[in-house]
């Protein structure tokens, strides 16, 4: 379940996100793969270029988990408000 806090302060042109993403199996799987959980944090900071685009700026990293891959990255995004 993504935990995503923002907020928008009137008069600023952007704001910052801090998600967590969580997954857990339930039990083991089948043919052999084992249980696994990770958690991701990824942080970001959004851009309102106008009224109708923003670019999104942020990093993305595995803080815990088991039978997981340790990730660390980077990503861009772009928004569009209809």
């Amino acid at each position: 379940m993504p935990i995503s806090p923002s907020a928008r302060v009137p008069g600023h042109v952007g704001f910052f996100l801090l998600q967590s993403f969580n997954m857990m199996s339930d039990g083991h799987g089948r043919n052999g793969f084992p249980q696994q959980r990770e958690h991701k944090l990824q942080t970001s900071v959004v851009y309102d270029i106008d009224t109708a685009w923003s670019v999104q700026l942020g990093s993305v990293v595995t803080v815990a988990g088991q039978n997981t891959t340790r990730d660390i990255g980077g990503f861009l995004g772009v928004w569009r408000r209809f």
